[in-house]
């Protein structure tokens, strides 16, 4: 994610962000149609080892939110990026022409 970082500032791509959290959403979908499977697996073995299933299942569940909770904050941390960027971009600009504005103002002095 950071590419660069330093005391003065963090780098952060926010394209590689974006792809990170669509592998994210990937495993997550892989995720679900793993438990598809291993519910269609339960529903005809025997079942005294469905409790070993039901045990699958859980570590499943865990995988799916988990998927889906990344991929969330990951999402809230671009936008978090993005936000930010273009705040410090319209702090510079105004800087900018502050500065060129005393600047002019002192030529003419």
């Amino acid at each position: 994610m950071s590419r660069n970082h330093s005391q003065d500032g963090v780098f952060l791509d926010t394209g590689l962000l974006r792809d990170h959290v669509s592998k994210l959403r990937e495993e997550r979908k892989l995720a679900l149609r793993l438990r598809e499977a291993v519910v269609s697996m339960r529903m005809v073995s025997d079942p005294t080892v469905a409790y070993q299933y039901n045990s699958v299942l859980r570590d499943i569940d865990q995988l799916i939110e988990y998927f889906g909770r990344m991929a969330k904050l990951l999402d809230d941390v671009d936008d978090e990026a993005v936000a930010l960027s273009l705040r410090l971009r319209a702090i510079i600009e105004e800087d900018t022409e502050s500065a060129h504005r005393t600047i002019e103002r002192a030529i003419l002095l």
